[in-house]
């Protein structure tokens, strides 16, 4: 898996929980930048991330998870932990 496909599924599972076009998902979306984003959608997110993506992530990773880019960021650090898996 390399970054550009990490990057795509990420703005799907974005675009399919906040419900905003692929499009208008950009690094510094945030809950500052879109209504729909509150603690509820926050943990929506999170365990889509989780389910998608097969890893765990911190809690630390959860709170610190409030940019689009965090998220791409956690996911890719999270992946490059896993044994066999190589983003590139």
């Amino acid at each position: 898996m390399n970054e550009n496909e990490v990057t795509a599924k990420l703005k799907e599972l974005f675009s399919d929980i906040f419900d905003i076009p692929q499009d208008k998902i950009q690094d510094d979306l945030s809950p500052d930048t879109i209504e729909k984003w509150d603690s509820f959608q926050h943990l929506l997110l999170i365990s889509s991330i989780e389910e998608t993506f097969n890893i765990s992530l911190t809690a630390d990773e959860v709170t610190e998870m409030v940019t689009f880019e965090k998220a791409k960021d956690f996911v890719i650090k999270n992946l490059s932990n896993r044994k066999g898996i190589e983003i590139y």
